[in-house]
């Protein structure tokens, strides 16, 4: 943006302008002064941004490459479980919790659908037999990887057995 100039005066020529002229010429004399000031902010701003984008780049490359040696951790380390229901000769369902980790499968057996429902619902606001699926696996997931699996020592959790009766004993330390 160009800023138009004009020529400068001398006090005497400036008083022997008319007055209207005078105000004119003063409130150009402010607006080139503001003018000049934002430009050079402008210019600040623009070189600041520059900067930026050249700092955003060099951590964005570092962010990825951090990124790609630490993938792993999330694919081996952090545990993922989901409720399975089967069937045993007719005799009803049960349920087991299977958890994938370390690139191996684990079962936790639970116990008859209705055993489990009863035992978990002091514990999962309005469980039933329509929504027990959902909710029982999406609340034992957090409660298996933050009580039986360690990443100290990760493969502790696949050498012991876990029973119902170990996720209840968990579920009565928390509410003491």
């Amino acid at each position: 943006m160009e800023i138009k100039r004009l020529s400068w005066l001398h006090d005497y020529q400036y008083e022997s302008l008319p007055k209207e002229y005078q105000e004119l010429k003063k409130e150009f004399n402010t607006l080139n002064t503001s003018l000049k000031k934002k430009s050079r902010r402008l210019d600040k701003i623009k070189e600041e941004i520059k900067e930026l984008k050249s700092n955003i780049k060099i951590e964005s490359q570092r962010h990825n490459q951090l990124y790609l040696e630490l993938e792993f951790i999330n694919k081996t380390y952090t545990p993922k479980s989901y409720l399975q229901v089967y069937s045993k000769n007719g005799k009803g369902e049960y349920l087991h919790v299977i958890v994938k980790y370390l690139n191996t499968s684990k079962t936790i057996y639970l116990g008859s659908k209705l055993k489990v429902i009863n035992s978990l619902s002091n514990y999962i606001p309005n469980l039933n037999e329509k929504n027990y699926v959902f909710k029982i696996g999406n609340f034992l997931s957090p409660l298996i990887s933050k009580h039986f699996i360690k990443l100290n020592n990760p493969k502790e959790f696949l050498s012991f057995t876990y029973k119902m009766k170990d996720i209840i004993e968990v579920l009565e330390k928390e509410n003491v």
